[in-house]
């Protein structure tokens, strides 16, 4: 595969990013942090791509799909497919919330389990009601998510760790705990880029179901959370099904190639990027 075609779809991802963390982000130092590491002004831009789960995402989606929608219809199709993936970004943040909770592993995982119910909640109501209020319904929840740490959220605590200290070193006057405990920003901006998700590929035959397929996933989380025991083998393949977004995502990937034939066809493709 061309390094080129992988270079030019994450050149146009972060294009979207960018403007997703202004669009969906409340404003905080959180935000302001969040937009640096995705922007040039970071020296270490490359390394941020790849710890946060861009390049993958993105490499991931060309690889999967170019042979189906063809090199002619690859830049439509990654165009279609940047608003899922800015999604899935946030969404490896609110996963990582929960990394540990099963064992106990982190020092408050009572409020961690409390702040993702009502963030399953919240992603709920606003998809069902198709509403860009997440940040007022997480509001009451600042307090608790103030008390988590994203690094210790994260498979490398460490590497998060540097790339704050280089930021620091740029900003000594931004306000470190503010970052390091900011999560309920990225929440907000979970929940806001998965409506405007199923917003996109709505006018498609394939979008109720890629809608109720997020509502499910986040349901799901909850019955696991929530959980005093085993659940049984067919409940759990179900909720297993809908934790990892099995359904959306391939519905959500189908009509994007479905709209990038479009394109080709001279057909105006209703998808837009972020």
């Amino acid at each position: 595969m061309s390094d080129s075609i992988i270079a030019q779809a994450v050149d146009d991802t972060l294009v979207g990013v960018r403007a997703s963390i202004e669009r969906h982000m409340p404003a905080s130092p959180y935000r302001t942090y969040w937009a640096w590491l995705f922007s040039d002004a970071n020296p270490r831009l490359d390394d941020w791509i790849k710890l946060s789960g861009l390049y993958q995402l993105v490499v991931l989606t060309v690889k999967l799909y170019r042979e189906t929608v063809g090199d002619d219809g690859l830049p439509s199709f990654v165009t279609g497919c940047i608003p899922v993936n800015i999604y899935q970004l946030y969404e490896i943040v609110s996963d990582n919330m929960a990394l540990g909770l099963a064992t106990h592993s982190f020092d408050v995982p009572e409020v961690r389990a409390e702040l993702l119910l009502r963030f399953n909640d919240a992603a709920q109501t606003s998809l069902r009601e198709d509403t860009y209020l997440a940040e007022a319904m997480l509001s009451p929840y600042r307090e608790q998510a103030s008390q988590v740490s994203l690094f210790m959220s994260s498979l490398s605590p460490h590497k998060h760790v540097s790339f704050l200290d280089l930021y620091m070193a740029h900003h000594p006057d931004a306000d470190r705990d503010a970052i390091e405990f900011g999560g309920w920003n990225a929440l907000v901006a979970n929940i806001r880029s998965c409506v405007d998700t199923a917003r996109h590929i709505s006018p498609h035959p394939l979008g109720d179901l890629v809608r109720e397929g997020f509502i499910r996933r986040y349901g799901a989380v909850s019955t696991l959370l929530d959980s005093d025991g085993p659940l049984g083998i067919d409940r759990s393949l179900q909720v297993g099904t809908d934790t990892i977004l099995v359904a959306p995502i391939l519905g959500y990937m189908i009509a994007a190639t479905d709209f990038a034939a479009a394109d080709q066809s001279g057909i105006p493709n209703t998808i837009r990027s972020v």
